[in-house]
């Protein structure tokens, strides 16, 4: 009884070992590249930037560029005219993206 109990144990090291061996090192998201949102409205803006990461819970932060600090509810009454990071550069997880938008009938000027 002691042999077969002594073997199962050695055989369950044996797997485990090589469970840990194939998975591998933790691998840390890469950065990835932010896509040119300028002109699409915010909805657009918001999906595709989602898109293009594998973080859902990501958080497109906008700004009214055209008057006072206001809410924006309905994201496709918006139009992004800036946006920071820039068309190209580099996002991670913890990336604060911001954009500048605007109501459709003002310009972004």
């Amino acid at each position: 009884m002691k042999r077969q109990f002594g073997a199962a144990a050695g055989v369950l090291s044996m797997v485990a070992a090589t469970a840990i061996v194939l998975a591998g090192p933790a691998v840390a998201a890469p950065p990835w590249v932010m896509p040119d949102v300028r002109g699409m409205n915010l909805q657009q803006a918001n999906d595709t930037v989602k898109a293009v990461t594998d973080e859902k819970d990501l958080v497109v932060h906008s700004i009214n560029l055209t008057g006072p600090p206001q809410q924006q509810t309905n994201l496709t009454n918006w139009i992004v005219c800036s946006q920071s990071p820039r068309a190209g550069g580099n996002i991670g997880a913890k990336t604060s993206i911001v954009v500048g938008v605007r109501r459709p009938n003002s310009s972004c000027s």
